[in-house]
């Protein structure tokens, strides 16, 4: 019984081993080839199948995508092709059977719709000369939701009738994997034009075909932009800025020129037109192609494109007017909207920065500023602090007494005020005008924001540039300058224009600039008059009415420095108390509202609002403060006329050779303590015209 069980194994043995054996013998006849069908790079596909698209394409891929190589060359959809090669590679060899097989079975290859095949695919490799070609079967009602492929590997001719060879596989695959490939290639265009985008961009040039206008001629034929990297001063990043090359030398607006540019690298095409596909010398007349009006030619990393545009497409909208364009070295030939491109017409003026004197305070060391004969100089001092990092530095400034200055003696500069006047610099802009409407058209040119970039000597001297109201002058660190002219606003109501003395273009700009710029030093004059140290302490304050034969009006003392005011004022009256301690207050540090220009004396009369009688000193304050170490006590006095107005009263100072408006805190300060001289005295005698003309005494 054993042995039977035991020969019974044997023979099964033998008959799995035959059964193996014959498998794999079937197995080396018919070799399964890889999986997937195409594991390798896709670098090309050809579809040529009349039943499926309507003509033969192919598509190329290409650094950063892919493109339309044939019937036309065009940049592909990107979802659309990767919707492509999705389907593609999910074509599995080890599926199907071989055309041996059908044979075999007793069947025909017309049962797969491969008797007479409904096209081909042809799928090239990277660098692969002999491509690999894929049969596609004939949907019929017997293939129910499939489709039978063909592939055959390496075949090099690609044109050759269909002869599977016996060891051919037929794959079955869905019949959607067809749906994958558009029936006209023109739905596989991208719908923009550039494929170099805003971010890739470095440099554009606008070439125009101007016509023969002497109006139009004076605009440049061709405006070059670039792209560049800017230090910025306390700052290790730079900033990114744009700026012209031709016809000017000068900033762009990077906000303007990115959002531009933003939609020009997403210009998209309105229609195709087909039969520019194969573009002749005559269309491209037709189409104003030949000498296109307006060239744009974008530069990005190692490549550019050009956009040539022409003639008004008379199909288009009159509301939205669209134009032939294409693209140099391709024959397809499409319409785009004009308002898309209608900046870059002007671009010379519409992209230009409008803060047109760009500079850092940081750099600044020397400011100039004239007017006629008469000049005002600004150092900035020696050693400036370090400004916190990314923060701008303003700078100390002086205003040194020399001989070409206008300064009598070395002043301190204030120095929020010269930080309005470097901002008021920096921020000069280029502006339109408001034009009357009776001006001429050289009149509405000046008024302008970029009047002309080439101006003639005729055009120079009628703007006033061969005697300028001001010029301001800068030096930096690095040892340029640059000598900015201004010129008064026209009698005919044009504005004022400005230029650079070492360039030629002319800006509008408002007048408002020349109040800024003075050449008087007590403009800038440091406003605090008088500053007690930090290691100084008031000792003593009295002040006299002077037209009382010095009246004692209020005198507080202290004995000692370290005595506190409370203590050394606790014995008088509690309304001179408090008085007293308002002006002890005020005297840490006593600042002018504005100076008067004029050198302090003791006989100086003051004319405000044109009073019948000027006013003249009428009150002195004499204070004593003490310093740390120092051999004896410092006295200061300060003169003062009556108040003149609610938020005026003049000062005076002999040891600071001043005469200067006090502010508000010490008007109120003082007038309790004068409170009591009759009012009659104090009510100025000021007369009452039609229209109060500005007080002329101040700067």
């Amino acid at each position: 019984m054993r042995f039977k069980i035991t020969l019974f194994l044997l023979l099964a043995n033998v008959a799995v081993f035959g059964l193996v054996l014959k498998f794999e013998r079937g197995r080396n006849h018919d070799p399964v080839v890889d999986i997937p069908l195409f594991a390798q790079d896709i670098h090309e596909i050809t579809i040529q199948a009349p039943g499926i698209v309507s003509q033969p394409y192919t598509l190329t891929k290409h650094r950063g995508g892919w493109r339309i190589t044939g019937p036309f060359s065009w940049e592909a959809s990107p979802g659309k092709v990767n919707h492509i090669l999705e389907q593609l590679k999910f074509i599995r060899s080890d599926k199907g059977f071989s055309v041996r097989e059908v044979a075999d079975n007793g069947k025909m290859l017309s049962s797969y719709g491969l008797e007479k095949p409904e096209g081909r695919i042809i799928i090239r490799g990277p660098g692969d000369a002999r491509p690999d070609v894929i049969h596609i079967g004939r949907p019929s009602a017997n293939s129910g939701s499939s489709l039978f492929l063909v592939p055959v590997r390496g075949d090099a001719n690609t044109t050759a009738p269909f002869k599977p060879a016996p060891t051919d596989r037929i794959i079955p695959v869905p019949l959607q994997l067809l749906a994958c490939f558009p029936e006209n290639p023109e739905a596989l265009r991208v719908e923009t034009i550039f494929e170099i985008g805003s971010f890739e961009a470095r440099s554009i040039t606008i070439r125009l075909a101007l016509p023969p206008v002497p109006e139009v001629q004076a605009r440049a034929s061709e405006i070059r932009i670039k792209r560049d990297q800017r230090s910025v001063p306390n700052q290790v990043d730079s900033e990114l800025v744009w700026y012209f090359e031709a016809p000017v030398i000068a900033e762009a607006s990077r906000p303007l020129l990115e959002a531009s540019l933003n939609v020009l690298t997403n210009l998209r095409y309105q229609r195709f037109l087909s039969r520019a596909n194969g573009t002749t010398p005559e269309q491209l007349a037709e189409f104003g192609l030949t000498t296109p009006a307006m060239r744009i030619v974008l530069e990005g990393n190692n490549r550019f494109q050009s956009l040539l545009i022409g003639n008004s497409d008379p199909e288009s909208s009159h509301d939205n007017p669209a134009l032939y364009a294409k693209l140099e070295n391709n024959a397809s030939i499409f319409t785009v909207l004009a308002a898309d491109l209608h900046i870059w017409r002007d671009a010379q003026t519409a992209l230009r920065e409008r803060a047109f004197f760009f500079f850092s305070p940081s750099e600044l060391t020397e400011i100039i500023v004239r007017e006629n004969n008469k000049a005002l100089i600004f150092y900035r001092h020696s050693n400036p602090p370090a400004p916190a990092a990314g923060a701008e530095d303003w700078g100390e400034w002086n205003i040194p007494m020399l001989p070409a200055s206008t300064a009598t003696v070395t002043l301190a500069a204030d120095s929020g005020l010269m930080r309005r006047l470097i901002k008021s610099i920096r921020e000069i802009r280029a502006e339109d005008a408001y034009p009357k409407p009776v001006y001429t058209p050289a009149q509405l040119q000046a008024c302008t924001a970029f009047v002309t970039d080439a101006p003639t000597p005729a055009q120079l001297k009628a703007f006033g540039f061969d005697r300028p109201a001001r010029s301001v002058e800068l030096a930096f660190r690095n040892g340029s300058r640059r000598i900015l002219l201004i010129t008064a606003p026209g009698p005919d109501g044009t504005p004022s224009h400005a230029k650079f003395a070492d360039a030629p273009s002319i800006y509008s700009i408002r007048e408002n600039i020349l109040e800024e710029l003075s050449t008087s030093p007590v403009k800038y004059r440091d406003r605090r008059v008088m500053h007690l140290p930090a290691d100084a302490v008031l000792l003593s304050a009295s002040l006299v009415d002077l037209a009382e034969d010095n009246k004692e009006l209020i005198t507080i003392s202290r004995t000692a420095p370290d005595i506190p005011w409370e203590t050394a004022l606790a014995n008088l009256p509690y309304e001179v108390r408090k008085m007293a301690g308002v002006l002890v207050a005020q005297l840490g540090e006593i600042r002018a509202r504005e100076y008067v220009d004029a050198p302090f004396s003791i006989s100086y009369k003051h004319n405000y609002l044109n009073m019948s009688t000027p006013a003249q000193w009428r009150y002195k304050l004499t204070f004593t403060t003490r310093a740390t170490g120092a051999v004896k006590d410092e006295t200061h006095e300060i003169f003062f006329t009556k108040r003149l107005g609610g938020t005026t009263q003049i000062a005076g100072s002999s040891t600071q050779n001043c005469v200067f408006a006090i502010e508000q805190n010490l008007i109120d300060a003082l007038s309790p303590l004068t409170i009591e001289v009759p009012t009659s005295q104090d009510i100025p005698d000021i007369p009452s015209p039609d229209v109060i003309p500005p007080p002329s005494s101040f700067r």
